[in-house]
């Protein structure tokens, strides 16, 4: 049912923002002395009256509206109150004249706005992560992380959670293995011992406005000197972040971490270059002389990765193991070898240890020399690694040769 109601309903209304312009604002946000929002349109107007629509908005609906997560038809036709405003105004004066209180179902679709029609105005839907990196560092004697995110054709402060889940993957991943190379011998696959693990662990602390981001806080807090393990594998990722597609300086520190690093900063750069535009990082520690910024854009991502695909090289290394041979091939030249139940190494056979293999015996002790190959596999990232028997010796006569 229409129901007229009084000049003052709307009360004192101050134009917020303006989308449409013909001559005077024609497709607008105001509000009230109240702060209460209203969405206006100019329907039809004449010499002397025109004819507007005012849709009251929660600042939720304004902000979808905006975004263009709602279209401007629906955000009349489906009001959050069930009602609109009909308001009729002299052309002269603008001096609202009659305000008619109708019920959306009694709207035409010639009086609304065209299905489709949106508004895409970036719209920060989630508050500023205001406080900076350096305070809130010193305040919880944490390492602190800041990641933002900058994504094509998205006005609101969301991200894919598949996106994010695969970031936030691959950065602990890429921080994992920095961590063990910074500390020790890095293995190329199996589990990173538990304590470089613990000491590089981060923690989700909360999300913001700008474009999207995510402050990442270390699980541990810093020792009495204000010393985290945290701090090396972080400064080590920024530093790749800002080496960017810088050919010579990108493979010479991934040469320098070895190929799980690299491995894992693939993986990463893969997880970003396939949805943003844009990643900042900035990180803080309590100590002053820590921390820093990183950036790169979705392009350079793909010129690093691309880089490091065709660029990796294999690493040799060479090991000797004590265990049992227990089986392999004459003619296809492979062999399988056991140290114990959960270290098992298969591969190929030299052509120099081609006869210790031939008079082996299976299940018998031996002393076997191997040498180590491992490649960077460049869709995955995974490192795949090769043995290769070089000596196979019985233990007996490897224990009088040492």
């Amino acid at each position: 049912m229409e129901q007229k109601i009084s000049n003052h309903t709307l009360g004192k209304l101050n134009l917020f923002e303006v989308y449409e312009f013909y001559d005077k604002p024609v497709l607008f946000t105001c509000r009230n002395e109240l702060n209460h929002l209203f969405l206006s349109v100019l329907v039809e107007e004449n010499v002397d009256e025109g004819t507007w629509l005012y849709v009251p908005l929660s600042e939720r609906r304004f902000s979808q509206i905006r975004s263009g997560g709602i279209d401007l038809h629906d955000a009349f036709a489906e009001s959050e109150t069930g009602f609109v405003y009909v308001v009729k105004s002299l052309v002269t004066t603008d001096e609202f004249t009659e305000i008619i209180n109708i019920p959306t179902s009694n709207l035409t679709d010639e009086s609304l706005p065209k299905k489709g029609e949106n508004l895409q105005i970036k719209t920060e839907t989630y508050p500023r992560l205001d406080v900076p990196t350096r305070i809130k560092a010193e305040q919880s004697k944490r390492i602190v992380l800041r990641l933002s995110f900058e994504f094509q054709n998205v006005y609101r402060t969301e991200a894919p959670a598949k996106f994010l889940g695969e970031v936030l993957r691959t950065v602990q991943d890429a921080i994992n293995s920095i961590g063990q190379a910074k500390k020790e011998d890095a293995t190329t696959r199996g589990a990173i011992p538990r304590n470089i693990l613990f000491n590089n662990e981060l923690l989700v602390q909360g999300m913001g406005a700008g474009s999207f981001e995510l402050e990442l806080v270390s699980a541990n807090h810093v020792n009495l000197l204000d010393e985290a393990d945290i701090e090396d594998a972080i400064e080590e990722l920024v530093q790749l972040i800002n080496i960017g597609s810088n050919a010579d300086p990108l493979k010479e520190k991934l040469l320098t971490l070895k190929l799980r690093v690299a491995g894992n900063y693939l993986e990463f750069l893969q997880s970003i270059s396939k949805n943003t535009q844009n990643i900042k990082m900035e990180w803080a520690s309590p100590r002053v002389t820590r921390g820093g910024n990183g950036a790169i854009s979705s392009l350079t991502a793909k010129s690093a990765i691309s880089i490091i695909q065709l660029g990796a090289e294999d690493e040799v290394s060479y090991k000797d193991v004590i265990g049992s041979l227990e089986g392999g091939s004459l003619r296809n030249k492979t062999f399988e070898f056991e140290v114990s139940d959960k270290e098992k190494f298969t591969g190929k056979v030299s052509n120099e240890a081609m006869k210790q293999v031939e008079g082996a015996i299976l299940g018998n002790s031996y002393k076997a020399s191997l040498r180590v190959i491992q490649t960077l596999k460049p869709m995955t990232g995974e490192v795949e690694i090769k043995y290769e028997l070089l000596e196979l010796l019985p233990l007996e006569t490897s224990l009088v040769n040492n």
